[in-house]
């Protein structure tokens, strides 16, 4: 492990895995399918790289 973005530890050979499910907060979804929430947009934006 060594440290990465913010001080967090990340392994260091940069294996990435794909989660077979994620569970985000959210308010609702629209009738796009988008999600409505708090916030930034962190895990829309996070979520969308692992869009199939």
């Amino acid at each position: 492990m060594v440290a990465g973005a913010f001080g967090a530890y990340i392994p260091k050979d940069g294996i990435k895995l794909i989660p077979d499910l994620v569970i985000i907060p959210l308010l609702a979804f629209d009738m796009h399918g988008y999600r409505m929430g708090y916030g930034g947009g962190f895990y829309d934006r996070s979520s969308n790289k692992y869009r199939r």
